[in-house]
């Protein structure tokens, strides 16, 4: 069962910040760079599903100055008690992952998600203050750490 906080907080959130960090032996051979953005979501929900529309800028790393924006979808899926995740990206979900409750502010990825050759988990920490979606993505070309963090407030770190 999701808790009725997170559902609200998923609603809430206005602010996010976005880190890459690769996977140590992976940056040693020139693999993907640090970087770090940071930007504003805007929210829609019509009490079955949660819509961010993420706009930001890459601040540090090789993209920096450039934009970016993205779609990601929320679901409470009533009949596993998941809170499940889909990219909108092209307009149409892509289904990620389904989220489950491991202890109280932690929930993760049931199954990996796989696209190509790379395996994305996921877990999701939260509190009152806000959330962080964590990403570990492991494949053959890439290994790197995707954090999100989010916020209905103009600062926060977790």
């Amino acid at each position: 069962m999701i808790p009725p906080r997170l559902w609200r907080l998923l609603r809430e959130v206005r602010r996010f910040t976005v880190e890459v960090r690769p996977a140590a032996e992976r940056a040693s051979l020139g693999g993907l760079p640090s970087h770090r953005g940071s930007g504003a979501i805007a929210v829609e929900h019509d009490g079955t599903a949660v819509r961010w529309h993420e706009r930001g800028r890459w601040e540090t790393g090789p993209l920096a100055g450039t934009a970016f924006c993205n779609r990601t979808r929320w679901t409470m899926a009533v009949e596993n008690g998941a809170l499940e995740l889909a990219h909108e990206r092209r307009g149409s979900p892509v289904f990620l992952v389904a989220l489950r409750e491991e202890r109280v502010g932690l929930l993760r990825s049931a199954a990996p998600h796989v696209c190509g050759e790379d395996r994305y988990t996921a877990r999701l920490r939260w509190s009152p203050r806000g959330l962080a979606l964590i990403w570990e993505v492991a494949g053959k070309r890439l290994s790197y750490t995707l954090i999100v963090r989010a916020c209905p407030f103009v600062t926060w770190a977790p």
